[in-house]
């Protein structure tokens, strides 16, 4: 099973969509996803909930599977900030619109995975969104 994880359907075939926590625990079983896809999601999350919440993301991955995760990284925002490519209302809206909880980084989402993913990929790109990959063993 594939599942999007995000507050916006997706245009991925083969995956089922789900927006909040109430969805994912009714949709999918502990051990049953291949693929978790989270766009933008923890970026929603009260930075001290950050390692509860991913932990229930994990325990949806079978061994093997992989997580993808989207977030907005408050490090290149605040350099494009900084360099005034980014205004202030641009800002605002990147890291607290629709109701954003979290403002983090890559070192948060890092040190967050820690040792339950092995990370294979970082990759960053115009939306200053930054991605990482793991795999579960």
């Amino acid at each position: 099973m594939k599942v999007f994880y995000s507050k916006n359907e997706s245009e991925l075939s083969g995956y089922i969509h789900v927006a909040n926590n109430q969805m994912l625990n009714m949709l999918v079983d502990d051990n049953e996803a291949d693929e978790i896809i989270v766009d933008g999601m923890l970026n929603q999350v009260p930075f001290s909930e950050l390692p509860e919440y991913y932990n229930s993301l994990l325990r949806k991955l079978r061994v093997g599977g992989r997580i993808v995760i989207y977030f907005i990284d408050f490090d290149i925002v605040s350099m494009q900030f900084e360099k005034g490519d980014l205004g202030i209302k641009d800002m605002n809206a990147l890291l607290f619109g629709e109701g954003a909880l979290s403002a983090i980084n890559e070192s948060v989402v890092t040190n967050l995975i820690g040792t339950s993913l092995k990370i294979e990929k970082r990759d960053y790109n115009a939306d200053c969104k930054g991605i990482v990959v793991g795999v579960r063993e």
